[in-house]
């Protein structure tokens, strides 16, 4: 596993949650190697680091604190 791919990771998901689509399109922009970013993110997944189900009460959460409708969620 890319140790360096693997701090990047929890660098960003330390900001605020993503999801792992969010998180690959990431790495993917800073040049990594797409075989070498998929098993980081299978392990960050593994370890709770990254968790869709976080992500998506997230965005809910932000969404409503901007005085969104749950018609516009």
């Amino acid at each position: 596993m890319n140790k360096k791919i693997l701090h990047t990771c929890i660098d960003l998901l330390s900001r605020r949650e993503h999801s792992r689509k969010e998180l690959k399109q990431k790495l993917l922009l800073r040049e990594h190697d797409i075989d070498e970013i998929n098993p980081v993110l299978d392990f960050v997944i593994s370890e709770d680091y990254l968790n869709e189900t976080r992500f998506a009460d997230y965005v809910f959460r932000s969404r409503v604190g901007k005085g969104l409708s749950l018609i516009h969620i």
